[in-house]
């Protein structure tokens, strides 16, 4: 009886690239240095702190003249005398603007460079969800591109996209234009998110695909102690866009040093260039492999996964419900994901509310999130 050799598989061929080794490692950290901009982008646009307000008085009056008592101490925040001689005539909104009181005179917020507050307070959530608006368009619109062009260059594409957005908002005066470039910000944002994920559980074995979910995870909790940290020395919000992407254009050198996925590539036909790829990852590693049989076992997994693919048309995630067993999965998937998405952003975007020192919360907030990071690894 003659015995047959296995198919080659993509995961087996992985393995014998390293599991993982250097280059799988290095690729790992450069592409969870991609959720630091993600996690501070969020943070800027989601967790607007409360400061606190009155309305603008005339110079030289003291403005417990022209404003009422809120209580003994404070102020009220909206509302001002009709005619300060006589406070029995009522109140009026603010005629003429509103002062922030900031625990810092270098203190500037992007609420009070456009008075988000009292009847304007509802425009903190427009950014909020035309920021959320443009991520789900990202989410949708990247992975599609990803799957067809490549992972590689539409991470590239988002990465300085949405760094050159960020240094944009600098010079940013209008508010509406505000608006939309983080409306556009977030579509780029969702975009990188998505597919450093790709790449990410695609450069390593399946034995090591939680690992590396994990690791991204934990650099998106050191990514809030760094929004803590320049937030608290970068006091006006222009200075803290820069702060933040600037640093990221350092990235540019991800071209040299960022491989394109080898699945993708392999289930596209293109041999030769995954040849290349391989080549780079086994001199990285230090690996001798057979390299002729390795160029037979790329070709047959190359022919595996484009026969398995419809000629007559790209794959789409229409696909995924083609199976009865996989749309009860997607469905259960997409619940879980839902409902964990809703308590974790509550609770992550709106620390900067609970009493006690903001930065503190959000630090002891992060330790929280990279604990149960670890946790999910360990069990």
């Amino acid at each position: 009886m003659s015995l047959t050799a296995p198919n080659p598989t993509m995961d087996k061929m992985m393995d014998k690239l390293g599991t993982p080794g250097k280059y799988q490692v290095v690729v790992l950290l450069l592409l969870a240095t991609n959720f630091i901009p993600v996690v501070i982008n969020h943070l800027l646009v989601m967790s607007v702190q409360e400061t606190d307000h009155h309305c603008k008085v005339p110079s030289g009056g003291p403005p417990s003249l022209f404003i009422p008592q809120a209580t003994n101490s404070t102020l009220q925040s909206c509302q001002m005398y009709q005619d300060p001689s006589n406070p029995s005539q009522g109140y009026q909104p603010c005629v003429e603007g509103h002062t922030f009181v900031f625990s810092s005179k270098n203190k500037w917020s992007f609420v009070a460079e456009w008075s988000l507050v009292c009847e304007r307070e509802n425009l903190t959530n427009v950014i909020r969800n035309t920021y959320l608006g443009g991520m789900m368009v990202g989410g949708i619109i990247f992975g599609i591109l990803s799957d067809r062009f490549g992972r590689r260059g539409v991470m590239l594409a988002c990465l300085y996209s949405q760094s050159l957005i960020g240094i944009g908002l600098y010079f940013v005066e209008e508010f509406w234009v505000f608006v939309g470039l983080r409306c556009a910000q977030g579509v780029f944002i969702q975009g990188l998110l998505c597919v450093t994920y790709s790449l990410a559980v695609e450069v390593v074995g399946p034995d090591w695909r939680t690992l590396a979910v994990c690791l991204l995870r934990a650099v998106w909790s050191a990514g809030i102690v760094l929004f803590v940290v320049v937030t608290r020395y970068v006091e006006h919000w222009r200075f803290v866009q820069l702060a933040v992407n600037i640093p990221a254009m350092a990235t540019l050198a991800y071209i040299w040093f960022i491989p394109e996925s080898l699945r993708w590539l392999l289930s596209k036909g293109k041999v030769k260039q995954a040849d290349k790829v391989v080549s780079s990852i086994l001199s990285y590693n230090s690996l001798k492999v057979d390299s002729a049989s390795l160029q037979l076992e790329m070709e047959a997994v190359s022919r595996d996964l484009v026969s398995s693919q419809d000629a007559r048309r790209p794959p789409s995630m229409l696909d995924i419900f083609q199976i009865s067993g996989m749309r009860i999965k997607v469905g259960v998937l997409s619940f879980a994901w839902f409902s964990v998405s809703m308590c974790f952003h509550g609770m992550s975007y709106y620390v900067p509310i609970l009493s006690g020192d903001e930065d503190l919360d959000m630090m002891i907030g992060a330790g929280i999130e990279l604990g149960a990071f670890l946790l999910v690894f360990v069990i």
